[in-house]
């Protein structure tokens, strides 16, 4: 039997099984501890590859998996659900604003924050408006005129180190104007992302994310689309259009990939059927640790 099975099937299990004692207070994790392990499932995978063909192979891949499973329980005892964290603690909540003006013909938007919960949905007739609560450090808004071109920042400044996912809360809600064409860029530590941006023209989209959730809705109102995603111990998930053809390059070897409707080219590179002759493309590039790679065209 193949190791990536016994790697997976191991993983879920494990999971599965501290799932179901966190639901019964059986046990306790520590996240901040095991965290520091998890190069542990590179070296239980690296002994994997190197006993491949004898029985060792799934025994150090069963034990990758197991390791696995017991950080990323741990995240999630710690406080994966992000929307439902610090309901005690009402933080800072504050509003920014960018106003839009006809002169302006091209955005570009930059969030630089630590771990906490990120959304994109709906529009507005600002250039920007954000919406944002953190019970640690505040938020900074800079903008900066070229031309006709406006580039906004948005940053988490005077972070404290020691916060913790139980105790904090640490959001924005972000809406931009769709009048104009966009690149954006997130920076960011283990959090979730949930980017609807199929109502707005993304040319480059560069996601930088820790042990993250991820999820980016793109739409076809651009020629060609770019996003790069760069993430650790992630569960990635990107919807792209059936209108747009769209290409996967992925330099990820220890993570699962389902690529629906993408046919294999050569190793690491994927493509829809109509790539060589549609008029708009999708380009995703997508580098991560041990994570679950998901891309469905709707």
């Amino acid at each position: 039997m193949k190791s990536g099975r016994f790697f997976w099937g191991s993983f879920l299990i494990g999971l599965g099984i501290l799932m179901l004692l966190q639901r019964t207070s059986t046990y306790a994790l520590d996240w901040h501890i095991l965290w520091k392990f998890w190069p542990l499932v590179l070296v239980f995978w690296g002994g994997a590859v190197l006993a491949r063909g004898t029985r060792l192979s799934p025994v150090s891949a069963g034990f990758a998996g197991l390791t696995l499973a017991a950080i990323l329980g741990a995240f999630i005892q710690a406080g994966l659900d992000f929307d439902s964290m610090s309901t005690e603690h009402i933080g800072q909540v504050e509003e920014f604003v960018q106003p839009f003006d006809s002169t302006i013909r091209r955005g570009s938007f930059r969030l630089g924050s630590g771990a906490g919960s990120f959304t994109i949905e709906g529009t507005g007739e600002q250039l920007v408006a954000a919406n944002v609560r953190t019970d640690f450090g505040h938020y900074v808004m800079r903008c900066d005129r070229v031309e006709n071109s406006e580039d906004v920042s948005l940053s988490l400044e005077g972070e404290n180190k020691s916060w913790s996912f139980s105790r904090s809360a640490n959001r924005a809600r972000m809406r931009f104007n769709p009048s104009i064409p966009w690149d954006m860029e997130f920076n960011v530590g283990a959090s979730q992302l949930d980017l609807d941006l199929s109502l707005y023209r993304v040319e480059h989209l560069t996601i930088h994310a820790g042990a993250s959730e991820v999820r980016v809705r793109l739409g076809d109102l651009s020629d060609e689309t770019r996003l790069t995603v760069k993430s650790g111990v992630s569960s990635v998930r990107i919807l792209v259009p059936r209108s747009s053809a769209s290409e996967i390059t992925v330099n990820s070897p220890l993570s699962g990939k389902n690529f629906r409707d993408f046919s294999k080219t050569e190793s690491g590179l994927y493509r829809t059927e109509n790539f060589s002759t549609a008029k708009k493309r999708v380009y995703l590039v997508l580098e991560s640790g041990v994570s679950n790679l998901t891309v469905v065209r709707y």
